[in-house]
């Protein structure tokens, strides 16, 4: 996985981390077509959603440090559209360890980053897929347009929704990445810890 590639991962997230913090969401989305984002985690604490992720490769989610709070056991659901349906193929996956950025600060929700590392690998189907990233080679332009999705509340401080929802929006690349560089190498560094 190139450090780039992980930016434009992390570039997003602090949008949804943020909203999902102050509870808003996916404000003006609309319904995603059932299973068009494969990638999409559902993260729960006892069979609630608590935040969105995205499936990074087959044993590891990409989600925000705030949604575990101490001692919390999280579930990974993947193959999920929408959460109320039983029958859905979802599959609901323990997490094995949990890898919060070093210096992420619940204060200020600064480094709000964490890999879930899945207790068992995650099988492949049309429902779930590991989300594409950009190689180095592929240049992501300033004010590319970013699709975001979640299960996320649709109003702010409305309720969230049951099925997964998405909107677009436009997200400046910064030219000057060191930064948010290092602190990507600092969270995936912790990869490889148990």
């Amino acid at each position: 996985m190139t450090i780039i590639s992980l930016l434009v991962l992390t570039s997003l997230l602090p949008h949804l981390t943020f909203t999902a913090h102050v509870d808003v969401g996916i404000v003006n989305g609309r319904k995603a077509k059932p299973h068009s984002r494969p990638y999409m985690v559902s993260v729960q604490v006892n069979n609630y959603h608590v935040c969105g992720g995205f499936l990074i490769s087959d044993e590891f989610v990409l989600t925000a440090a705030h949604c575990r709070k101490t001692n919390e056991i999280l579930t990974a659901v993947v193959g999920a559209h929408n959460l109320k349906n039983v029958n859905e193929e979802s599959v609901h996956i323990g997490v094995r360890s949990y890898h919060k950025h070093p210096d992420y600060c619940s204060d200020t929700c600064r480094n709000d980053i964490m890999l879930l590392r899945l207790e068992k690998k995650v099988e492949q189907n049309k429902n779930v897929k590991i989300i594409s990233i950009p190689t180095q080679e592929e240049d992501i332009k300033a004010d590319s347009a970013c699709g975001v999705a979640g299960w996320g509340s649709l109003q702010t401080n409305g309720s969230a929704s049951d099925l997964l929802m998405e909107t677009k929006l436009e997200k400046e690349v910064k030219q000057n990445k060191r930064e948010t560089s290092n602190r990507i190498l600092s969270a995936v560094s912790l990869a490889g810890e148990d």
